[in-house]
């Protein structure tokens, strides 16, 4: 099999087989709201009040970032993801859609490709979406992240996560029966030493 994988922007992917496309930012309708939610990135990175996560002026501050990047950072990516892999599924046999995330929009993606042209989707969690316990969200921010999340993941063909706790919780929130743990890790047969 030959992985296509569809980034933002060029990665640090070395392998043998592995086509990768990249896409531009090129929405140039969110430069605005993209630089200001740096400003505001900045301001809570270098207030000295929002060293503490539990400080109101943090919270404010990082509601504000949330809201104007929701999902996530990277949502501005995703009508040149969707218009690229409609190209790629086009022009190529695609037997499966894999999403990763971190960022969020990745499986936004891959579920309109995956609606568009049904072929199998697979979601796959490196940490989870709206229960991310690294990542503050103030209650407003994190239920509409739990609502995209259902109604985005409820789509998948598949969930794979990374770990039995993580695959726990995504069982509790999606009651499809369709998520399994792949654990990080390597075959020591298949690694030369």
């Amino acid at each position: 099999w030959e992985p296509i994988i569809i980034t933002e922007s060029d990665g640090q992917i070395n392998g043998k087989n592995i086509i990768t496309y990249t896409t531009a930012k090129i929405n140039n309708k969110f430069t605005k709201s993209s630089n200001l939610s740096d400003k505001v990135t900045d301001s809570v990175s270098r207030s000295s009040l929002c060293n503490n996560h539990d400080s109101k002026i943090y919270k404010v501050l990082r509601g504000f970032y949330d809201l104007i990047n929701y999902p996530d950072p990277q949502y501005n990516w995703y009508a040149p993801a969707v218009e690229l892999g409609s190209k790629i599924i086009e022009e190529n046999q695609i037997y499966v859609i894999l999403s990763t995330s971190k960022p969020e929009t990745c499986h936004l993606v891959a579920k309109k490709l995956h609606e568009k042209y049904n072929i199998p989707w697979v979601a796959d969690f490196r940490d989870l979406w709206s229960n991310n316990h690294y990542i503050y969200h103030n209650k407003f921010i994190k239920l509409l992240q739990l609502r995209l999340e259902k109604k985005t993941i409820s789509k998948a063909s598949a969930i794979t996560t990374v770990s039995v706790p993580l695959k726990k919780e995504l069982e509790s929130m999606h009651k499809s029966g369709k998520v399994y743990s792949i654990t990080n890790g390597s075959d020591v047969d298949n690694v030369p030493l």
